[in-house]
């Protein structure tokens, strides 16, 4: 039995996987830019290729563990994640280490501003700076596994996890700025 949001889901990605000119996809594109879609949306990633000839395809190798996510910031360069708490940023098809890695394997990133990434893997949250790669802070303050991540606004930004508590979050400093229980 299909959920009703199951469906929702298979329409919303599909329409995603069409060309971007149908009106399904602008509608699409609308509820995820409005922050209506609270659920992980594939979409095409552009990677320059620095190739001579089109038909070649572009490898990006660097990770010695199992990739388990990739996120395209808003400036067209990628981070990816492995098994191993690893996160790498690339620039075309150059890539290169977050100079930290998590305890365990990472669940999720997510940019929460143009500088800013949020990344978290069990019950740690990493914030890091993108334009140097530096870490800005790891907190454990969850005492369950991390769910998930929204960016708020500008300033702040939300998890939750499985003991059902919401920490709000510095997006500047990294730091815990209230929960909600």
């Amino acid at each position: 039995t299909l959920f009703p949001y199951t469906t929702l889901f298979r329409s919303l990605q599909l329409a995603m996987e069409q060309s971007d000119d149908l009106p399904l996809h602008e509608s699409a594109r609308k509820l995820i830019d409005a922050g209506r879609i609270n659920w992980p949306v594939v979409t095409r990633i552009s990677v320059p290729n620095n190739s001579k000839r089109k038909s070649e395809a572009v490898v990006l190798e660097l990770h010695s563990a199992p990739v388990v996510g990739i996120l395209q910031l808003n400036d067209d360069r990628l981070i990816s994640w492995d098994e191993r708490g690893c996160l790498a940023l690339w620039t075309g098809n150059v890539g290169k280490f977050f100079p930290d890695r998590h305890f365990f394997k990472v669940h999720g990133a997510m940019q929460i501003r143009s500088n800013r990434l949020a990344s978290w893997s069990s019950n740690e949250l990493m914030v890091w700076d993108t334009e140097n790669l530096v870490q800005i802070a790891r907190q454990c303050a969850h005492t369950q596994p991390i769910k998930g991540l929204v960016p708020i606004d500008d300033q702040v930004f939300a998890t939750w996890a499985e003991e059902a508590t919401i920490y709000l979050w510095g997006v500047d400093d990294g730091k815990p700025s209230g929960a909600l229980k």
